[in-house]
């Protein structure tokens, strides 16, 4: 089904544009463009983003073959250990079965289910609710029982189920058969289950579930390497620090024992790889020079996870249907973050005196903050994704889809509002003013119109808290902005006297520190509200250097000549510019708060640069594993 929504404002904004074009105002301005491209196409920029001639430069120095020692060392051991994992793989009986899970008859299940739940109807002391359950699975044992045919029998021919596989596996032309469920497969299942009813006996379901979800979910990341990929961004805004930590190092674990397993498997190299492990570097380096050591180094294992979650999305995510079915998905779970925000405008949610300068804006009553518990951390994660929903729009898809996303970023930008963060708002009024203008020049004259005339609407329309609050910005007078500015001081002062080697990663080595600089009225500071001012207080003028250099090669990766000139026939190109624009929107409202003090956003940051990277490999192929460090 069309939108009609959708086709009406699609055939407007062609008739405007071709309007603007045959008017005097725009033939003007389209010389003026012109002018400026010629300008652009002269200077150092447009060799900048054009790319290096010979991009292996780096990766054959000295220096690029110790950044991929790690690589390295991993296909030698892939050299050394594949033949010997894949033996085992093959000639034991747990492998074997496991590889053929989908074709083992659900009969042999319903064995399991059986043998496992009966014991616990007569021996264990469990409430009303606790057999009912038991007996449930009793019951769901049977109806298996009876039916002796395969998972892949029953569900192998749904459109759904097919779609959903061929994004974790590559597409399967062998014959399956179903393992027929004899004597020997009948007492194994029944052995099986008892095993499990007596260690549930012993130690409780508790444990039983925790090691039993375990095996399995290492068994399947290990089958379906991409599923634990899927899992962890789509889950990324939603779960606690240490969860999050846990996933991307099951993750990795999972991702080692598939390079060294798979005889066939080769790196995805790019040069932004090379400068994310110098970043590392950078946080170890961070670690060495701490004033609180244990604490250093317990964070920087946490910011380590995320970075190596971000070779593991690299090195995993190949094929282009991957890549737009996961930032489809990741925009859902963005979408269930708006939403649970506007429920929180409306039905109302406890706030901190620092949030809000209350005297000066008396009509905010409330600041959202979704799952991120802090509005100005919420804000920072809608800079991301908000331009990169307007690309997923933007690009190829079924009307009915468009409606779909067009609903998820009304969503978000009633959210952003609702956080009534002003590092925020601007951040993503960068970010999309900078999208925008990159797909067409003519948003610069749009730009400038709604600039005038918002204003003005929301004067008459009675919503001047949004004007103030803007306005506020800069003003000293808000206690907020007074704060920040007194942190900053006494940043710039510890600067100075530690610029080379740091104070060390994290708030314990800060709040060590930061007392002898800080200045009346800002006493007490977990960190100086500044991303970069931050960084290089913790790391010293090699944390600094890293990072600008890391933010530097990733703007010349997701605006390059070739990017940028696919951006009007490839929806990919749209989507990594997108990301782009977002990740420097991001790093924009990085110069009011240290925007990687929440854990969660840390993650996403890597996610976005992950998911970019890939578009940008994606885009180049079949050149993909040209450049970056090399790990041969």
């Amino acid at each position: 089904m069309e939108s009609r929504v959708f086709s009406f404002f699609a055939a407007l904004f062609s008739r405007i544009a071709v309007w603007f074009d045959e008017s005097a105002c725009g033939k003007y301005y389209n010389k003026f463009c012109a002018w400026l491209n010629r300008v652009y196409q002269k200077s150092f920029v447009s060799r900048f983003f054009a790319g290096p001639k010979h991009r292996d430069v780096f990766q054959n120095s000295v220096l690029g073959k110790l950044f991929g020692l790690p690589g390295r060392f991993l296909l030698f051991l892939q050299n050394k250990l594949s033949g010997p994992f894949n033996h085992v793989l093959k000639n034991s009986l747990v492998c074997v079965w496991f590889s053929k899970w989908a074709d083992v008859s659900i009969r042999f299940y319903g064995f399991v289910l059986c043998a496992f739940s009966l014991p616990l109807l007569f021996l264990r002391e469990s409430g009303r609710l606790g057999l009912l359950l038991i007996a449930a699975v009793f019951a769901a044992g049977i109806v298996m029982i009876l039916l002796n045919r395969s998972l892949r029998q029953l569900f192998g021919g749904s459109v759904v189920v097919t779609a959903l596989m061929g994004l974790f596996t590559t597409p399967d032309t062998a014959s399956h058969e179903s393992v027929s469920c004899g004597k020997a497969q009948i007492i194994a299942a029944l052995g099986l289950g008892l095993l499990l009813s007596f260690f549930c006996l012993a130690f409780g379901v508790k444990l039983l579930v925790i090691l039993t979800g375990g095996v399995l979910a290492f068994a399947f990341l290990l089958k379906y390497l991409s599923l634990g990929v899927f899992l962890t961004v789509a889950l990324s805004p939603m779960l606690p620090t240490m969860a999050l930590v846990g996933l991307s190092l099951i993750c990795a674990l999972v991702f080692c024992v598939h390079v060294i397993t798979d005889k066939g498997f080769t790196f995805v190299k790019n040069p932004m790889n090379t400068f994310v492990v110098f970043f590392i570097i950078a946080l170890l380096w961070g670690c060495i020079n701490s004033f609180s050591f244990a604490a250093s180094a317990s964070q920087a294992a946490v910011h380590i996870s995320f970075i190596l979650f971000y070779f593991i999305v690299v090195n995993t995510i190949r094929t282009r249907q991957q890549w737009t079915a996961l930032i489809k998905l990741f925009l859902l779970s963005a979408f269930a973050v708006a939403a649970y925000g506007v429920l929180q405008n409306f039905t109302g949610v406890s706030s901190t005196e620092s949030w809000l300068d209350e005297e000066m804006f008396e009509d905010i009553k409330v600041r959202v903050y979704s799952f991120f518990n802090n509005p100005n951390v919420l804000g920072e994660f809608l800079v991301m994704t908000i331009p990169l929903t307007a690309a997923v729009i933007w690009g190829n898809m079924r009307e009915e889809h468009k409606a779909l996303f067009g609903f998820v970023l009304l969503s978000m930008v009633a959210c952003m509002i609702f956080t009534w963060s002003r590092g925020a708002w601007l951040g993503v009024f960068l970010a999309c003013a900078l999208f925008f203008v990159i797909m067409d020049k003519r948003w610069v004259f749009v730009g400038v119109i709604a600039l005038l005339v918002l204003p003005i609407l929301l004067v008459l329309s009675g919503n001047t808290a949004i004007l103030e609050r803007l306005i506020s910005v800069g003003n000293t007078s808000d206690s907020s902005t007074a704060y920040r500015v007194a942190i900053w001081q006494a940043a710039i002062k510890m600067i100075r006297d530690f610029w080379i080697s740091g104070i060390g990663i994290g708030s314990e080595a800060f709040k060590m520190v930061y007392p002898v600089y800080s200045l009346s009225g800002a006493d007490f500071a977990l960190h100086s509200h500044n991303l970069y001012l931050q960084v290089w207080v913790e790391s010293g003028i090699i944390g600094i250097s890293a990072l600008l250099a890391m933010t530097l090669m990733f703007v010349k990766q997701v605006f390059s000549s070739t990017v940028i000139s696919a951006r009007k026939t490839d929806s990919g190109a749209k989507i990594v510019i997108a990301l782009g624009a977002g990740f420097l929107g991001f790093m924009f409202q990085g110069l009011t708060d240290y925007v990687w003090y929440n854990y969660k956003i840390l993650m996403i940051y890597w996610i976005i640069i992950a998911l970019a990277i890939c578009g940008v490999n994606l885009m180049s192929k079949p050149s993909v594993d040209e450049g970056g460090v090399s790990v041969k």
